[in-house]
């Protein structure tokens, strides 16, 4: 499946990270956007006026929060785990368009893209995660998820070039696969 073996812990990234804590990030969450971007950038002005800020309307109140991730900073993973769900109601209908349901609180939360889930609960390939975002499978089947492309990888992943970085998703070696980027975990 892998054409391509790299030590993790040797490889340059190539580029200059945004970050490597989370509270080097800092949540932009107004009328515009819901993302996360490195402490002190400059947003640009946002004159729409909403009921709530974009992060509380597409996730509910309080659960966004910004994450350093791979270098990145992201929005911080949710848990896509239904299996965790404690609450008492019918479960909601499936998500579509390539979302996922989200888990907030013991409950059903959202639909939410792939990449805010810390796990999917289906193997992702080449497609499921976007543009700046990678697809990562484990040999020992634990669950795939997506990854943000550190800074300098262009728009593919590559072992070389997700190097250092690659730990943090991963306690194994690193091999290139189709759909993305294989951890060699065991299996």
């Amino acid at each position: 499946m892998g054409t391509t073996t790299t030590d993790t812990a040797t490889t340059d990234t190539g580029g200059e990270p945004e970050c490597s804590a989370a509270d080097q990030c800092m949540l932009v969450n107004d009328c515009c956007q819901c993302s996360a971007a490195p402490v002190g950038e400059e947003q640009p002005p946002c004159e729409q006026n909403c009921l709530q800020p974009s992060c509380d309307g597409l996730l509910g109140a309080g659960v966004a929060a910004a994450d350093c991730r791979l270098g990145q900073c992201v929005l911080a993973p949710l848990s896509c785990n239904t299996n965790e769900v404690l609450c008492d109601i019918l479960e909601p209908p499936p998500c579509e368009g390539g979302l996922v349901r989200s888990v907030v609180d013991g409950c059903y939360g959202s639909c939410v893209s792939p990449t805010l889930c810390a796990t999917l609960p289906f193997a992702c390939d080449a497609s499921t995660c976007g543009a700046g975002w990678f697809c990562v499978q484990s040999q020992s089947g634990a669950p795939s998820l997506c990854a943000p492309l550190p800074a300098g990888c262009g728009d593919s992943p590559s072992c070389g070039c997700v190097g250092g970085f690659f730990a943090e998703v991963c306690n194994g070696g690193c091999s290139e696969a189709s759909f993305g980027l294989l951890c060699e975990d065991g299996g």
